[in-house]
């Protein structure tokens, strides 16, 4: 009977470079920061706005109360993306990638569909959980395609991503008088856009190819046992 390695591992897959793979993972934090920055910057009309269509006032106070309902919302969405680590480790660090930058990607640009504040929440939600889970693909998808003694320092290095993310959302803001506080969410499918080369040019980490998945099936009892 051939051993799970042996089952796993795929010589026919080229290695992927340790650049290809940072610039991989650090695209897709850096797409997350962008994402998740631009309700930063469209919160105060986009409010003015669902708010007016759900009868309330659009005051300074229910602006900033209903804001902060929605941030929570969207890092409870976060707080559930642990699902997406789980599937990563069943069906490969680049796939899951893939599905949780279209899932925050659509999921935000929706967000400029909104209807209603209660849409709007529940499309926030989506996003968050979509973001949570890109960080739970593309760390181990890194560290599982470097060398080990490069590991540390790119690990660094990819916390430089949001920051930058961040900043490109910022420079979106600017269109906010141009397209609206829409179409400036709707720029968030952007992102989208990078799954189309991470399918093409990022395998699957050879350290999870040959085996990894399978031992994983055993579940996290293990780490609340003692030795």
């Amino acid at each position: 009977m051939p051993s799970t390695t042996a089952a796993v591992a795929d010589p026919g897959v080229v290695p992927v470079s340790p650049a290809r793979a940072f610039w991989a993972a650090w695209s897709g934090w850096m797409l997350d920061g962008f994402d998740s920055g631009l309700y930063i910057f469209v919160l105060v009309p986009a409010l003015i706005d669902l708010l007016h269509r759900g009868g309330l006032e659009a005051s300074k106070g229910n602006i900033a109360q209903y804001g902060g309902y929605l941030f929570s919302i969207f890092m409870l969405g976060w707080a559930c993306s642990m699902f997406w680590g789980w599937l990563a480790d069943r069906i490969g660090r680049v796939k899951v990638m893939c599905l949780t930058i279209l899932f925050y990607s659509f999921a935000t640009a929706l967000c400029g569909l909104a209807w209603s504040l209660t849409s709007f929440a529940v499309f926030r939600f989506l996003s968050g959980f979509g973001i949570g889970g890109e960080w739970a693909a593309g760390t181990p998808m890194l560290q599982e395609s470097v060398p080990e003694r490069m590991r540390i320092r790119l690990a660094s290095w990819l916390h430089t991503a949001t920051p930058i993310g961040n900043l490109l959302a910022v420079c979106a803001s600017f269109l906010v008088p141009v397209v609206g506080w829409r179409g400036v969410f709707l720029l968030g499918v952007v992102p989208a856009l990078l799954t189309v080369w991470l399918r093409r040019n990022v395998p699957e980490p050879k350290m999870w190819r040959q085996g990894v998945a399978g031992a994983a099936q055993a579940g996290i009892g293990p780490m609340f046992r003692g030795p």
